[in-house]
């Protein structure tokens, strides 16, 4: 997953992107009505981190990285917590909504800095139906 955090300011952009590896560990829940409720731990570890700075003046263009893994917490841990709705019975499409919060800081030294997110996901299972008939025939 890539982060990018952008602020305006007088010259250019400034950017802060952060790549991580996210490892959800969600208890889910499904209802009758096909609704399910999830909850659970979220980990996270950064892996590669920069600093950006973005300009266009009078038509010359610059752009400026540096990396700033230093800077930051390696490991993020927070919780999440969603629902969706199965579209058909069984094991078909889901639509879904999940919130993230983050239980640590990004920025070293700096109370606050959490993550928080919010994903729109779509659940499309794959080879499911074909495992089903394989054990009919």
């Amino acid at each position: 997953m890539l982060l990018e955090v952008s602020r305006e300011q007088e010259g250019g952009t400034y950017s802060q992107y952060i790549n991580n590896f996210l490892v959800p560990a969600l208890i889910k829940y499904e209802f009758p009505s096909r609704i399910y409720a999830e909850a659970g731990p979220q980990f996270g570890l950064m892996y590669k981190t920069w600093v950006q700075f973005d300009s266009d003046v009078d038509g010359t263009e610059t752009r400026i990285r540096i990396e700033n893994k230093d800077a930051l917490n390696t490991f993020d841990v927070g919780g999440v917590i969603g629902f969706g709705y199965r579209l058909k019975p069984g094991k078909g499409v889901t639509l879904g909504l999940k919130y993230y919060q983050g239980f640590t800081n990004v920025i070293k030294g700096v109370s606050g800095s959490r993550n928080n997110s919010i994903y729109l996901k779509c659940n499309i299972p794959i080879g499911a139906g074909k495992a089903k008939k394989d054990t009919e025939g």
